[in-house]
């Protein structure tokens, strides 16, 4: 039986998802603000793990990143470090 993800465990996976999406694209926290035309604190806050995204912000980074909103709040597999995108 899967236990139910906390919000500590979302917004560690989100984070870690918008992390490695930004690594695979050579992209920095910066140029995602810039993108999504949010503060780059406010991105910076949700890639490292520390604040949830509201639904208007994850829905942006997944259009600037070109993935779904599913790829990023998708637990990692544990024979995969690689997301859809």
């Amino acid at each position: 039986m899967k236990s139910k993800p906390t919000n500590t465990d979302v917004r560690k996976t989100i984070g870690r998802n918008i992390t490695q999406l930004l690594a695979d694209r050579q992209w920095s926290q910066h140029r995602l603000a810039q993108e999504t035309g949010d503060p780059e604190m406010t991105i910076s806050r949700v890639a490292r793990g520390i604040n949830v995204p509201g639904a208007g912000l994850l829905l942006r980074i997944a259009d600037c990143l070109g993935v779904t909103t599913d790829d990023l709040l998708r637990r990692p597999q544990k024979n995969s470090r690689k997301i859809s995108g």
